[in-house]
């Protein structure tokens, strides 16, 4: 097989004969070093043009339905996605930089709904242009699938149906600021002490996240050593800590799979999402910054958990994870021992030719070569179960798609020779490429074979001893593998890997970074792609592509990773960067806004789209309750091409106004949950006209994520600080100049709470704003009632005066707290007050 002709080249170099004595000797292998571990983090977020497509869901295609379209407004950004209208949270940008003086690795997350193997590439040679080090593969991109993320900056044209057509401008904004977090993260290294913990009972009863594949419950797949593979979710959490020297937390590394979808495709907000939600949570168990990076482990066929809707969902998703992962974290042992550091990238050929599974030597599955007009033989299975071999159904030459649900069912494009499920569904790339062509108005012939299809980058890497905390409890150390899998891991496809690792290479508790380094739809095992479903879809060289990944990638770390020398793991060339052709920048400069910076007060004959219906409405109150207000303000601002405003909330203390920030100390602003911000163009269309660009935001005094129903009282305001357009470019990047403003100041005052009496004490609600969308209580909902935080005071008015009982318990039922008391015989009415000073009144 092709994935083998590595080994075999180095074995007949090292049998050549004297006759090539000739021939001049390369410099000996480099031997693998341990040093002490070295590392720098940084975190930011991806700032890109609002109006650029959310990857993610295709249905938000024109083509296919134009779904999260709020009105006609046009974008300089989309092709034939729907464009973004605003912010509900900015995707997180972070960096880890680990070295050990003899290697170097550089993570890089991103909450967008896939990696592109070409960004990877940039980035890795700015970087090692930027430090003189060959960063060649050792620079990973990782991302958390949020299906509501910036799009349209790959060019994988076949994968344009998740993410738009691909806009070098947004490439190279995306490229810049990766390039730019990278090096923060590396101008903070600093000597530390790495940890690692496990755990398979963390989630017990699936509050976090759940099995969404059906379709495999009955599948019994044995690994290389007769023992089944479990069905259903993938229970691992692994977490990775990086403390100082001196034990103070630098970073947290949380992987596990989830799906990016708590939002639907109706949602046309940017949004980290499931995996963001976990990570702000997790971000405010600290009292200072601490960079939580979210890994995808086997999400493609897990769906989130979670309590109540939208927004307020994605932030209870934190709420339930953090306590389980904080209880593994605290955990985990730390050590500065020295540790062993390496990492190998290969580019891995895709077609039939090079579709192999062996599973160390216990299969044997292939293709049967492409043959024109060759029919199947109608088996796919031996009498046995087995897979029979070699598979004749696929008889494609470019690869397909859709194979598993058949929903996307034309009378044209399928496999003309094929008669058995699930094959029967697919549709052929050759047609998908005229589709492809017509949808997304590319003019250029559709190159067969496509390049990116026919390579999928992955890699590994190898670092230890790690001090750790194993899936059973006891704590050693362990060298660590892992794996950067170029698509949508499913919770099979992970554990066959980790089996693998371990059972060849007495390596335990290998860990998996989905959706990494490459786009190549669902990494599914042979027998479960049979099984059909939605994941087939998804998937372009049929059954055998994804494990025949996983079956190179644990030959690369074999034969790169389990030695003692820093091997060149291509010198060949076997496993090249898919070429991209050029694509020039776009040249529609933004528009001329010299008012931004003007507040908006009047209300517009037609009120401009707001998320989740929330009511439009300018008027600031001189008062703000906490949870049932809203603050929204409105202004004239920049193009959104040079214009992201970015919105504080400040307070005033003493003289001086002061941003409010986070306990963890994040300053509270555009990019986290707190805000919501759309743009809208005047008029909507058509773009390359000339357009003023009207800015809205909105607050919910809630506090971040820790006493959300305590947000201090006093007097604040918006501010906001922006980007106007001053001509001079004909492409990006293009020069603007700063504008601000603020809204009139408000008291935030106590919340109302609604006392009743009921038999044995009173019951006591905090209800949310009817148009409210954060979490305010986990046991409550978004938009109703909620129970109230304690120990809560209670105050009688009686003839005598007040009579005053503090410190009362409560108890949560159904959004209503329950208050134990014994009322006086002679009060005349009562006032309850929780533990932040919500208050609400009865009369008796």
């Amino acid at each position: 097989m092709p994935h083998r002709l590595w080994i075999v080249v180095v074995g007949l170099a090292a049998c050549a004969g004297k006759d090539d004595a000739e021939e001049p000797a390369g410099p000996p292998p480099r031997p693998v070093v341990p040093g002490a571990p070295m590392a720098g983090v940084a975190e930011s977020f991806l700032e890109l043009p609002v109006g650029t497509p959310l990857g993610g869901f295709t249905t938000r295609c024109s083509c296919l339905g134009n779904q999260s379209k709020v009105d006609d407004r046009q974008s300089a950004y989309n092709t034939t996605f729907v464009e973004s209208v605003g912010i509900q949270t900015l995707p997180s940008l972070d960096a880890i930089w680990l070295e050990n003086g003899d290697d170097t690795l550089v993570i890089l997350k991103t909450d967008t709904i896939y990696p592109f193997d070409h960004l990877v590439e940039v980035v890795a040679e700015r970087l090692s242009a930027e430090t003189g080090d060959d960063l060649t593969h050792k620079v990973v991109h990782t991302t958390n699938h949020t299906h509501h993320a910036f799009g349209a900056f790959s060019d994988a044209i076949a994968f344009y149906l998740g993410t738009d057509r691909y806009n070098e401008e947004i490439f190279q904004r995306f490229a810049d600021q990766l390039v730019t977090t990278a090096l923060r993260a590396r101008d903070g290294l600093q000597p530390v002490k790495l940890g690692m913990g496990w755990s398979d009972t963390w989630d017990p009863t699936g509050a976090v996240y759940h099995d969404r594949r059906g379709s495999n419950d009955a599948l019994v797949v044995n690994d290389p050593w007769g023992v089944p593979i479990p069905t259903g979710r993938d229970p691992h959490l692994g977490v990775l800590r990086i403390d100082t020297l001196d034990d103070e937390p630098i970073a947290m590394v949380v992987n596990f799979g989830v799906h990016g979808i708590i939002l639907d495709t109706d949602s046309p907000m940017v949004s980290s999402d499931a995996g963001g939600g976990v990570e702000t949570v997790l971000e405010e168990t600290f009292d200072r910054p601490v960079m939580v990076m979210f890994t995808q482990g086997s999400g493609g066929d897990a769906s989130p958990g979670g309590v109540q809707d939208d927004y307020a969902r994605i932030e209870s998703l934190g709420e339930l994870a953090a306590p389980e992962i904080r209880a593994v974290y605290d955990r985990v042992p730390t050590s500065d021992q020295a540790i062993r550091l390496e990492t190998f990238g290969w580019n891995i050929p895709q077609d039939l030719d090079a579709a192999h599974v062996d599973r160390n030597g216990t299969v044997d599955f292939s293709y049967a070569p492409y043959e024109e007009g060759r029919f199947d033989d109608g088996v796919t299975l031996n009498d046995d179960g087995t897979l029979a071999m070699p598979i004749d159904e696929f008889n494609t030459h470019y690869g397909a798609a859709f194979c598993g649900t058949g929903d996307l069912d034309l009378p044209v494009g399928g496999i003309p020779t094929v008669s058995t499920f699930p094959y029967t569904n697919c549709m052929e790339v050759e047609f998908l490429s005229t589709i492809i062509n017509v949808w997304f108005k590319r003019e250029e012939p559709f190159p067969l074979p496509v390049p990116h299809l026919e390579r999928a980058a992955a890699g590994a890497t190898r670092i230890g001893p790690i001090s750790t905390l194993r899936v059973d409890g006891s704590v050693g150390d362990d060298d660590q593998i892992i794996g950067f899998i170029p698509g949508e891991p499913t919770a099979m496809y992970v554990e066959m890997f980790r089996r693998r690792i371990e059972g060849q290479y007495g390596l335990p508790h290998a860990m998996v970074f989905g959706y990494s380094q490459d786009e190549e739809g669902y990494q599914l095992l042979p027998e479960d792609w049979l099984m059909g479903g939605y994941e087939p879809d998804i998937t372009i060289w049929g059954p055998l592509a994804a494990e025949t990944v996983q079956e190179v990638l644990i030959e690369g770390i074999g034969t790169i990773l389990m030695d003692e020398v820093h091997q060149d793991p291509d010198p060949n060339d076997l496993y090249p960067w898919t070429e991209y052709a050029e694509v020039p920048l776009p040249e529609l400069a933004p528009d001329l806004t010299p008012d931004a910076g003007t507040r908006l007060t009047d209300e517009p004959e037609i009120p401009p789209w707001t998320p989740l219906d929330i009511v439009f409405d300018l008027d600031i109150p001189a008062e703000v309750p906490r949870v049932q207000g809203m603050v929204q303000l409105r202004w004239e601002g920049g193009d959104p091409a040079v214009d992201l405003p970015h919105v504080t909330v400040e307070r005033l203390e003493g003289a001086d106004w002061v941003t409010l920030t986070t306990r963890a100390g994040r300053e509270i602003g555009t990019g986290n949950h707190d805000i919501l911000l759309t743009w809208t163009p005047d008029p909507l269309y058509p773009v390359i006209d000339e357009q003023t660009h009207a800015w809205w935001a909105a607050w919910q005094p809630v506090s971040h994520a820790v006493d959300r129903a305590g947000l201090p009282t006093g007097t604040y305001r918006l501010h906001v600080r922006g980007q106007r357009y001053t001509g001079g470019n004909t492409t990006w990047p293009w020069n603007a100049e700063p504008y601000e403003l603020t809204s009139p100041a408000f008291e935030v005052v106590p919340a109302a709470l609604t006392v009743a009496l009921a038999e044995g004490g009173l019951t006591v609600t905090l209800p949310a704003r009817s148009d409210g969308y954060r979490l305010i209580h986990l046991d409550g909902a978004d938009r109703g009632d909620n129970p109230v935080v304690g120990p809560v005071d209670v105050i009688f008015t009686t003839p005598a005066g007040e009579v005053r009982i503090d410190d009362l318990p409560v108890s949560a039922d159904a959004g209503h707290s329950f208050v134990p008391v014994d009322i006086p015989v002679d009060a005349t009415s009562l006032r309850v007050e929780d533990a932040y000073g919500n208050g609400g009144d009865v009369a008796l």
